[in-house]
């Protein structure tokens, strides 16, 4: 029987395994249909997604309920569209407006294309209070904090490029450009807090009454299933990889501020196994690739 699977949007064949291969890596949790789509954005833009060109992330959608998918690139790959086309004419240098905070509050990009023999131009500009990634706290992550204005220029960049080349670039976006759908508001944050911190004073109260001796709610639970608690050695071996590269750094860095944890020695070796997977499942998102076997998880 045969196991090449038809990809109708792209009308490519491809093999089961080729299907997971991808769904695994640049498509995680793609149902066959949305990667359908996925493909049909791979073919149209010339991106190759097992070379990290182009991948899908899903994200909770707040107003449907559910994961949705969003199709992305980075700045890089926006240019390489835009310069296939045979009509992409340059840019200029980003133009900033400067906050109170040293932050800039606008950035703005003019790129240019040929239009008839004519060199036209296509200016956009992206403020910073709409596109940066902030932490729990409200501050900016990492990356937002370290290159404040390269990261607002290429979100500016990517909407005058979309501006300039709608056929070829709607429905894609850049990485910068998405990274604020990560952003949870602060009131919601506070919320949580509160429910949280309401649910285990209910559960000492039920505790003292009882005079029942159940653990603090608020001690962390064991991980479960196949993940195991990881010693220190394997723990210190795995922080050091990360660590030798500054692009697995700096994603740890952010991850850290994003889980409002200060210092990974306050990670208990039960939750380890847990911390890194999912670390790593954050990093494939930004295009970063890590290792787990690198702490024989």
């Amino acid at each position: 029987m045969s196991t090449e699977v038809v990809v109708r949007e792209s009308g490519e064949v491809m093999s089961r395994e080729k299907i997971e291969l991808i769904k695994q890596t640049v498509a995680k949790g793609a149902t066959d249909l949305e990667l359908d789509l996925f493909l049909h954005a791979c073919k149209r833009t010339g991106l190759d997604p097992l070379m990290k060109q182009i991948y899908a992330i899903k994200r909770w959608n707040g107003q449907e309920k559910k994961e949705t998918m969003a199709i992305q690139t980075g700045i890089d790959g926006y240019r390489l569209i835009a310069d296939r086309t045979g009509r992409y004419a340059g840019s200029d240098e980003p133009v900033y407006e400067v906050g109170p905070e040293g932050y800039p509050s606008i950035a703005s990009v003019t790129i240019y294309k040929m239009i008839e023999g004519q060199r036209c131009a296509f200016s956009s500009s992206a403020r910073w209070t709409e596109y940066v990634q902030t932490t729990r706290e409200g501050q900016p992550t990492a990356m937002w904090k370290k290159m404040p204005f390269l990261m607002l220029g290429k979100c500016a960049e990517a909407l005058a490029l979309r501006k300039a080349f709608p056929a070829e670039l709607s429905g894609v976006y850049t990485h910068e450009e998405m990274m604020q759908a990560d952003n949870e508001p602060r009131h919601a944050i506070a919320d949580h807090k509160q429910t949280a911190q309401a649910k285990i004073n209910e559960l000492r109260s039920e505790g003292a009454a009882s005079g029942s001796s159940r653990p603090d709610p608020a001690t962390p639970v064991p991980a479960t299933g196949t993940l195991t608690p990881l010693a220190d050695a394997a723990w210190k071996r795995w922080l050091l990889y990360v660590e030798a590269d500054d692009e697995r750094g700096t994603v740890l860095a952010d991850f850290k501020e994003r889980e409002d944890i200060t210092t990974l020695s306050v990670i208990k070796p039960v939750n380890r196994a847990r911390f890194i997977n999912e670390f790593c499942a954050y990093a494939a998102e930004r295009g970063v690739t890590v290792d787990t076997n690198e702490a024989t998880v």
